[in-house]
């Protein structure tokens, strides 16, 4: 053997050895049927930490590599702790994300032998956060069953309230709304800055008093906040009112006219419209987006010219698209060259598309809800864009539906 192999082999050793050491330093996760943990647990008056994950999930996978591993957290969580890692995907934790109202990940569950939640918390966190949580659960009056405990018993506090509605908010456990309306209806004055920041982050419902009153002091609400970050919620909410329970087509398309007339009336029609362009895209649904698209431009005329956002070179029966040539000319022809270039590409036959480029085009959505929740990027921009002086969005959609998205983004 030579002196290279030898060091090879001794380096090789050492990684094993230090790889081996860290999988013994980390959390050892029980297996086994939930009942017999719950069992386990209630014999040993013990909590079971559950780590609720899913195989897609990439703060999931960074939590199992370089969180769990460690030998700190390894020896607290064991020595604390029944520990089970369970696929809220697959076999029992189908009906324990549904039991548990487990509605991201990675969610970290605290569970008592009787199967009640002591405690609970979402999302990615650095070692000491997590040591940090553990501790939490383990203390009756920090935890979040503690707290719950509280209320029940007739806490109502006002600052108690708050606390309790932005904990059940952070933990995502779907009680807050109830805690935090009960603590606003202590309030007189709405326009505090705690109050305004409770609003903010919970208001989760477009019917509710709390849009109600974010819609009619939005601008206070863009001052302390942002006008983006209003604009990002009030689209969120509206997008999650319109396509509901599965909600889609017209109907969700009629939701969406009311909360744009509701938040924005000096312009819901203009939005209106605009939205239409993005669903309908987001569906690839060409004929109702190229409808969609040109009842725009005939009621709402660029300002610059579309050609300066794309013009499609379109030969007569080649079976390509040149690449869109941009020209930055603006005036009273700008609303034509739209239409023009929509109507173009809308009736140009099918024998000039490539046949990926045209599979690309009539793709069919198969998950209309994950694809619908991409577009709470691209609806849309309120009013004050318009007038900003931003720049066109140049994003272009491919083959026959080479239109833009949108016009102010």
């Amino acid at each position: 053997m030579t002196l290279f192999m030898k060091k090879t082999y001794v380096t090789l050793s050492l990684l094993l050895l230090c790889g081996a050491l860290m999988a013994q330093g980390g959390i050892k996760f029980n297996e086994g049927q939930w009942n017999d943990l719950l069992a386990k647990a209630k014999a040993q008056n013990a909590l079971i930490f559950v780590d609720a994950y899913t195989t897609w999930c990439g703060p999931c996978k960074m939590m199992a590599s370089q969180v769990f591993t460690q030998k700190e957290v390894g020896d607290f969580y064991n020595s604390k702790f029944i520990n089970a890692k369970i696929d809220m995907e697959k076999g029992e934790g189908i009906e324990l994300a549904q039991r548990y109202n487990v509605q991201a990940y990675p969610t970290f569950l605290f569970v008592d032998g009787d199967g009640n939640i002591a405690h609970r918390a979402v999302g990615y966190k650095l070692a000491d956060e997590f040591l940090e949580l553990g501790k939490v659960a383990l203390d009756s009056e920090k935890r979040l069953g503690g707290l719950v405990a509280r209320y029940d018993g007739g806490n109502r506090d006002p600052q108690f309230l708050y606390d309790l509605a932005m904990a059940r908010y952070e933990a995502m456990d779907g009680g807050h709304m109830p805690v935090a309306e009960e603590y606003l209806a202590t309030q007189s004055d709405w326009s505090t800055p705690q109050n305004m920041e409770l609003i903010y982050y919970i208001v989760d419902n477009p019917d509710s008093k709390l849009f109600d009153y974010m819609v009619k002091n939005r601008a206070a609400f863009e001052v302390k906040f942002g006008e983006d970050a209003i604009i990002d919620r009030v689209q969120q909410l509206i997008m999650q009112k319109a396509f509901a329970n599965g909600n889609e087509g017209e109907s969700a398309l009629d939701e969406v006219d009311k909360m744009y007339a509701k938040v924005y009336p000096e312009q819901a029609a203009r939005l209106s419209a605009n939205f239409r362009m993005s669903y309908y895209n987001m569906l690839g649904d060409v004929n109702n987006f190229a409808k969609s698209a040109v009842d725009y431009f005939d009621k709402y005329p660029p300002t610059i010219s579309t050609n300066s956002i794309m013009w499609p070179g379109l030969s007569t029966k080649a079976s390509r698209i040149r690449t869109c040539s941009r020209r930055r000319s603006a005036g009273p022809n700008a609303q034509l060259n739209s239409k023009a270039s929509i109507l173009t590409t809308i009736r140009s036959p099918p024998s000039i598309l490539s046949s990926a480029k045209r599979k690309k085009a009539k793709r069919p959505l198969k998950q209309p809800s994950r694809s619908l929740r991409k577009m709470a990027k691209t609806i849309a921009a309120p009013p004050s864009c318009w007038s900003s002086g931003m720049p066109i969005n140049k994003n272009v959609v491919g083959c026959r539906l080479s239109v833009i998205r949108s016009l102010c983004f």
